[in-house]
This record gives structure tokens, sequence and C-alpha cells, in this order.
């Protein structure tokens, strides 16, 4: 959806450094619930920046004025909400089991698979916060991922990997680590330690076998009858956790 809640998350996930307009972004999805009471003010003063830099901002996104901005913001946030309760209403596990097992060549033990399943689910309800750490196409397709979890009041950042030296905070939530092929642990194997080492709940999603390291837990991918099926299978698994934490919440 090419609305102002994606326009926020797109301007987050795409860029490889901490700008302003990253940082600005970056606050306003940790907050989303509390934007309707923020004046212009107390967002620059919270963002420790201008009005002035606040305005290039929603400029930026293609607004006039921030009232619009904010109504706009507010609107696609609930538009979201309703979207999520009534995806979430019919769907099942079950259901989004079979397609991965469509995809794969041979089918996964569904209750080991499940029993990782919700221990991401634990770690996310207790942390409340979710870092995804990948590529630039892995972290796109996480999109409608941060959009329904900011729903849930989980705030999801992309970290988007860059071929030179990434700077690894150490920051409280759950780290996620995208990487298909394994690539990324076998090229960059010192920096990818440093997220295991963080002492935070770090989750791997690959299909590689040998350069695992000490994550806190590895959800090993399918192999499957296509390449191209790895992504499907990628944003299955995303709605699955979604799912997962939907009912949970709803409890």
């Amino acid at each position: 959806m090419n609305n102002v809640l994606s326009l926020i998350f797109l301007l987050s996930q795409n860029t490889l450094k901490n700008d302003l307009m990253y940082n600005i972004a970056f606050y306003i999805i940790e907050h989303i619930n509390e934007m309707e009471e923020k004046s212009i003010k107390q967002l620059a003063e919270e963002c420790f920046t201008s009005t002035s830099s606040i305005i290039k901002f929603y400029q930026l996104i293609g607004f006039n004025s921030y009232s619009e901005f904010k109504r706009q913001l507010l609107s696609n946030f609930e538009a979201r909400n309703l979207q999520l309760y009534e995806k979430h209403q019919y769907l099942t596990e079950e259901e989004l089991m079979d397609k991965i097992d469509m995809f794969s060549i041979h089918k996964i033990n569904r209750e080991d698979f499940m029993n990782r399943m919700n221990c991401i689910v634990n770690y996310i309800l207790e942390k409340k916060r979710i870092y995804v750490y990948g590529a630039v196409f892995p972290i796109n397709l996480i999109q409608s991922f941060c959009e329904d979890m900011s729903v849930m009041e989980i705030p999801v950042h992309g970290m988007q990997i860059s071929r030179g030296k990434n700077q690894i905070i150490e920051r409280e939530g759950v780290h996620i680590i995208i990487s298909l092929s394994g690539r990324y642990m076998q090229t960059r194997y010192d920096e990818y330690q440093t997220l295991c080492q963080m002492n935070k709940p770090t989750i791997l999603f690959s299909k590689e076998k040998e350069y695992i390291g000490n994550v806190s837990l590895n959800i090993p991918l399918p192999e499957t009858k296509s390449s191209d099926y790895d992504d499907l299978i990628l944003l299955i698994i995303l709605d699955i956790i979604k799912l997962k934490c939907f009912i949970s919440l709803k409890k």
C-alpha cells in the first residue's frame, strides 16, 4: 500500500546512514500510537531536532502541512488495524504450513517448526521490539510485516546490511538475521558473531547449516523446488509469526 505508513517504513529501511530523516522515521515507528496527541513542536523536541526539520520530513513524503500528515498517518494506521483483524479472523496456522510444504522439496517437521515459532513469539511478546538485519531485498520483503506489527504496538526496524563495514549497536529487543543463502555469515563472520554475542535474543533465518554460530534460535529454511520460492516461504513464516502474535495479544 502506497500510504504514509508505508512511506515512513520505506524511508527508514532504505538508507545506509542514520541521518536526520532516518532518525525522525525511526522515532515515529516507535511512537505511532502517541502521534495523535503530539504537536510538531513536541515531535521536534523528542527527535532532538527543529520544527523546520519535521517540516522537511513530511514534505519529503508528499505532505504540505503537519496536520494533514498526522491525519493521514492515523487514518492509515486505523485502516491497517481493521485489515489485520479481518485477515486473521479466518487464517489458520495449518493453512500456512500447507503452503510451506507446497513449495518445499521435503515436508518439514511441523511439531519442531511450530515449537521454534512459539519461541520466537515468546521473545517478541517479552521484548516488544524487533530489529531485522538483511540485504536490500530481504529487508524490502518485511514491509507488510513491519506495518502489521506496528498495529500490534510492536515496532519493527529494518537494518539494511551494506557491503562495507556495518555498525552493530546493541539495542533492547529481538534481533532477527535473514541470510537465505548463508552468504552473510560466511563473508562477514566477525560482524555476524557480534550480533550473536549481544546478550539479546538473536534469531537466524537461513538455509545455511554450517556457519550458524551462537544464535539464540535457528530457523532452518527448507530446500525448495525453485529458488524463486525461498522468498515466498520467508513471507509465509512472517505471516505465521504475525498470526501467533495476534492470537496471543487478543487473549
